[in-house]
């Protein structure tokens, strides 16, 4: 009875806070209406980003990612500014991913960004640029990587630190 009530109460917020999202959602697809259909359609990806991972926080990694992928990359054909969000991407990714997977990902995000820049600046200076921007994503990636495997290892140090105490008491 008890455990009937949990699920009801459960089921009950869950669908307060998506009748709050898509209300949200659409205030900002009307609002972004006349600022022209690619800042809606940016939004738009970014409202069903928000929609996919609230309702699936730990499920469709991949299609995250690639959503998240397709909004940063779709926001630097429009000014090259957005770039500079492709290196919280390549965080996201070895977060998602701690393995080969995420730099995978990371080398997909650097093509994408790569094949914008090509197209924006021509071919030497968009691959030049591409290769700062590539170093960039890279280094966030890898020393976000570094710092989970330091604290890992900090973690694992203080569990065994633990034990040895206790084993000599």
């Amino acid at each position: 009875m008890v455990w009937r009530m949990v699920r009801r109460t459960y089921f009950l917020l869950s669908l307060s806070q998506d009748v709050v999202l898509l209300i949200v959602a659409a205030i900002i697809l009307l609002d972004l209406y006349g600022a022209g259909w690619t800042w809606g359609v940016a939004a738009g990806l970014l409202i069903a980003l928000g929609i996919l991972y609230h309702r699936w926080p730990n499920r469709s990694y991949h299609l995250y990612l690639a959503m998240e992928t397709a909004l940063v990359v779709g926001l630097t054909t429009l000014d090259t500014v957005a770039m500079v969000l492709c290196f919280t991407l390549s965080v996201h990714a070895v977060i998602l991913f701690p393995n080969r997977t995420g730099a995978l990902w990371i080398a997909l995000l650097i093509l994408a960004t790569g094949a914008v820049n090509v197209y924006r600046q021509g071919w030497l200076s968009g691959v030049l640029e591409t290769l700062v921007y590539a170093v960039g994503y890279a280094s966030f990636g890898f020393a976000h990587y570094a710092r989970e495997r330091a604290e890992a290892a900090r973690h694992e140090s203080q569990t065994l630190l633990a034990e040895l105490q206790e084993a000599h008491r």
